[in-house]
């Protein structure tokens, strides 16, 4: 106890076992350290470069606080109020197994803030945080009041629990263990930057806002409830084989001049959505996903870019209205056939669907149903030759098949239906792959890629130079 006077402790270490009681004023300066066992109750605490204050007790009674490039350490194990007075601190630290609870004022953190252990509960209070918010272990409690986190927010360990109040994040979420809880449907976590999550998302009947502008780099497969974003110009690009699910109700609104692109992490290679619930979705740009729910998704005034599966319905063509100029450039329809309607395989290479005389066969091979149908299908290739594209306008009638050798190379191939019905499947030297076929219909389009890795026409199947670990097509992932 110190009533008057000041206590300079400087760049030295002063221990306390009991109760900080000084009422007027204590001075520290960089590289010193003050631990209290007990409370604390300052006139006035300043503290001058990079100190430390370790505190077991409560901080009740500090009049006047000058944190500059201070930290305050909470390590108490049994509740710890915490009354800041309305002032300023700069990193922030809870690093014991006890709660540190806030009382009386909201918290304004000029640095960084950290829970590493025990119980920080905010208590109905708001907090803002300028620099980056670690919860590596314990629990943080964010109750009723409103928490902006201006530099991000990282979930390392330990449980980030949201309630009833907002939580913005001016910065990228990353979950890399842990459990980060959203709100409740009476709060919102806002988003401004990247999503990361590689532990768990509890979405906890919330909602998700993506208000950030720019490219947002999602990556992890996350199950949210709303997803909302409404920042025209902006791209989402998703970590290629994830899926995103949206249980309750999935808004992306651009504008004409604008769209929101949403785009995999790798061209080519599929993301994934599930939207189980509504979705209302406008002036969008997508590529490269699958849509994994049983409907397919129109978006409003959207642009398809290709490589997508159950998006857009595509409309029939007119009679005559497709040239093959056109279906060489991909201006015709899109990359979505409807959900296979498959059989099971005889073995040789056939199979009988469940419709009227639907067929299937094997690679690159087509069947096409109606008297008079045609077909056109589009290759790209790239070998040791070089590149190359060609187009083979084939008019087949009922039962005829379609079959191509190819040299050894990479492929992608497009069928475009023009009347009829195709089935096309990718297949290898043992057979279809029937799980990745697919049914077409009239004026719908498919592209399958695929890789030959040995000379099909100078190595027949069964001559005396076939090589059958050597000649494989290697079939694409599911939903290429």
């Amino acid at each position: 106890t110190n009533t008057a006077g000041t206590l300079a402790i400087g760049g030295n270490t002063l221990n306390v076992t009991e109760n900080v009681v000084n009422d007027d004023a204590i001075t520290m300066t960089n590289g010193g350290l003050l631990n209290v066992d007990g409370n604390l109750d300052v006139g006035t605490l300043t503290l001058t470069g990079a100190t430390t204050i370790e505190l077991a007790g409560d901080w009740s009674g500090v009049d006047e606080f000058t944190s500059a490039a201070g930290t305050v350490d909470f390590n108490g194990g049994g509740v710890q109020d915490f009354n800041n007075g309305a002032m300023d601190f700069n990193d922030i630290e809870h690093t014991a197994d006890g709660t540190l609870r806030l009382v009386a004022n909201d918290l304004n953190v000029t640095g960084t803030l950290i829970n590493s252990a025990g119980i920080l509960n905010a208590n109905g209070l708001a907090v803002t945080v300028a620099g980056l918010v670690t919860i590596s272990g314990g629990e943080y409690q964010s109750g009723s009041g409103t928490h902006t986190f201006k530099s991000g927010l990282t979930v390392s360990g330990g449980t980030f629990s949201a309630s009833t109040g907002d939580v913005d994040v001016n910065g990228d979420v990353e979950i890399t263990s842990g459990t980060l809880m959203a709100p409740t449907a009476a709060g919102s976590l806002t988003v401004s930057g990247n999503w990361a999550n590689n532990g768990t998302f509890n979405a906890n009947s919330g909602t998700v806002i993506f208000d950030g502008a720019g490219i947002i780099v999602v990556t992890g497969s996350t199950t949210f409830n709303n997803f909302i974003c409404v920042v025209s110009g902006n791209q989402f690009t998703f970590e290629k084989g994830t899926t995103q699910t949206i249980t309750g109700t999935w808004t992306l609104t651009g504008d004409a001049l604008d769209l929101i692109l949403l785009r995999s992490s790798e061209d080519g290679e599929i993301w994934n959505v599930d939207p189980q619930g509504d979705w209302d979705l406008s002036f969008v740009d997508v590529r490269d996903s699958k849509n994994e729910s049983s409907v397919m998704i129109d978006p409003v005034s959207s642009l398809d870019s290709g490589g997508n599966l159950y998006w857009f319905t595509p409309p029939p063509p007119e009679e005559g209205s497709v040239t093959n100029e056109e279906a060489e450039k991909g201006l015709v329809n899109t990359d979505n056939p409807p959900p296979p309607t498959l059989g099971a395989s005889d073995g040789s290479g056939d199979s009988t669907g469940s419709g009227d005389d639907d067929s299937i066969i094997n690679i690159s091979e087509l069947e096409i149903e109606g008297e008079s149908s045609s077909v056109e299908t589009s290759e790209e290739r790239e070998g040791e030759g070089g590149k190359g594209r060609g187009v083979d306008k084939e008019m087949l009638s009922k039962k005829k098949k379609y079959k191509k050798d190819y040299m050894q190379g990479k492929y992608r191939t497009i069928v475009i239906v023009f009347e009829g019905k195709v089935v096309m499947a990718p297949y290898d030297e043992e057979g279809a792959k029937f799980d990745n076929g697919i049914l077409l219909g009239r004026g719908q389009r498919a592209s399958v890629d695929e890789e030959i890795v040995a000379d099909r026409q100078n190595d027949e199947v069964g001559g005396d130079n076939f090589d059958e670990n050597a000649l494989k097509v290697q079939t694409p992932a599911e939903g290429k």
